[in-house]
């Protein structure tokens, strides 16, 4: 598996009365000679969501799914979360840090 990164900074970002979402895309590639499903326990937040669609199997032969990773800052804080995904049922995982 390889991700296009694993660390997602959206820096500093003005916080309005109307929020403004802020959008990155995670690309996860198969570059395994097998088929890997992926999965995420991670439940949407007010100020993030992190969609990962139950069950997706990404076939070998570098099959890429991409992943939006949607910010909403609604105060003036510092956010860290940190995403644990999970491969071929808890075979492996990786964390994202966003």
């Amino acid at each position: 598996v390889r991700l296009n990164q694993n660390v997602f900074d959206f820096g500093q970002c003005f916080v309005t009365s109307q929020p403004t979402p802020i959008k990155k895309m995670l690309t996860i590639t198969n570059i395994d000679v097998q088929a890997i499903s992926v999965e995420s326990n991670f439940e949407k937040k007010i100020y993030l969501d992190f969609p990962v669609v139950p069950g997706q199997v990404l076939m070998p032969g570098e099959e890429k799914i991409e992943i939006p990773i949607t910010f909403t800052p609604r105060e003036l804080r510092s956010y860290h979360e940190v995403v644990k995904l999970n491969f071929n049922n808890g075979l492996y995982f990786i964390d994202v840090v966003v």
